[in-house]
């Protein structure tokens, strides 16, 4: 066995380096027999998966409505419904990243164990078997579904915040709006310009956080409240540095501010910002260090993915279970097509 393990990985990789109309006429050259019972994509077992999470709170995806009966059943063993309410058909999996899905439930199930581990794209590939685009295709559909986990973050008790700051990046861009920048190249304005894209973060002493690409250079008082509002309990002890735009913020807010002098002693007591600061390390280890950079467009998603996993010490479960309710279906022209800047403020 030992001796034609290296013969077999090579024949999968050569496999896998074919299209799809190859790789059929490979398979039919060697006398394989598609059946749905082998089929790749393992949509029942995905709708089984789905069946088990949802139990009976099975809703019409377009009007929302409970009333459904089962309709009919795929030859892939899918089941289908039917609303009563507005007369259309459905399968379970519409709406969710599971939808059209060309891999089977084991995959994607050892794909979250792999984002897990931080696995890079062409790793994460060779791991499941899938071609680099589907992999990093999967690595977004499934970093989408858990903005509805962040969406319901609240902060409460002792909330450190402060700002940390990227360069922007054009990284996998096809056309530059600007000349583009060897690695390690400073930036061409010095301090805080419209050079680096502003991420305000706050977490709290229960591991609970909450950031994302707000603006270019200095952060504002409307800045933190496109970030925060709503996500912040009232009579929350709020501890940042001295910048000028928190005290209005907490004051709308209703939070006792604790500010920390850059030049003075760290701490006041119980409060800090040593642990945001902590936060920023490690987003930025895992940004600027193990994935060397990554595009601007994409950096909400890596916030959520550091977040979830790695700060709220999320579990791959928990993931798993959020695929199965998230109905926020993305397909590979909406991922592709955002905006370089995700800015929440114009430049």
């Amino acid at each position: 066995m030992d001796e034609i393990a290296p013969q077999i990985a090579l024949l999968r990789q050569m496999y896998m380096g074919l299209d799809k109309k190859s790789r059929k006429a490979f398979l039919a050259s060697i006398g394989h027999k598609e059946s749905h019972e082998e089929s790749p994509a393992g949509n029942s077992t995905i709708d089984a998966f789905l069946h088990e999470k949802l139990g009976c709170h099975i809703a019409c995806p377009d009007c929302k409505s409970e009333t459904v009966v089962k309709w009919s059943v795929r030859k892939d063993g899918t089941r289908r419904y039917k609303c009563k309410a507005c007369g259309r058909t459905f399968v379970l999996a519409r709406n969710t990243v599971f939808y059209h899905a060309k891999i089977g439930l084991d995959i994607i199930r050892k794909f979250v164990e792999g984002m897990k581990e931080k696995d890079v794209l062409r790793l994460a590939a060779e791991k499941c078997g899938i071609g680099l685009k589907t992999s990093f295709f999967w690595r977004h559909k499934i970093l989408d579904s858990l903005r509805g986990v962040m969406d319901g973050v609240r902060l409460d008790g002792i909330v450190e915040s402060d700002e940390t700051f990227f360069a922007i990046s054009y990284k996998g861009a096809r056309a530059l709006p600007r000349d583009a920048h060897d690695r390690g190249v400073p930036a061409s304005k010095r301090g805080l310009s419209d050079e680096k894209t502003c991420v305000p973060c706050a977490v709290n002493r229960d591991g609970k956080s909450v950031s994302m690409v707000s603006n270019l250079g200095k952060v504002s008082g409307a800045d933190l409240e496109n970030v925060f509002a709503g996500h912040v309990a009232e009579g929350a002890v709020w501890c940042s540095d001295r910048d000028r735009s928190h005290p209005g913020f907490a004051e709308r807010h209703e939070l006792y501010l604790i500010q920390i002098r850059s030049d003075g002693p760290r701490t006041r007591g119980a409060f800090h910002i040593q642990h945001v600061n902590a936060y920023h390390s490690g987003i930025k280890r895992m940004v600027n260090g193990h994935f060397r950079g990554v595009a601007t467009k994409y950096l909400n998603n890596y916030l959520l993915w550091y977040n979830f996993f790695n700060y709220g010490g999320g579990t791959l479960d928990e993931l798993t279970d959020r695929l199965a309710v998230d109905f926020t279906r993305q397909r590979r022209r909406d991922i592709w097509s955002r905006p370089a800047l995700p800015l929440l403020r114009a430049a």
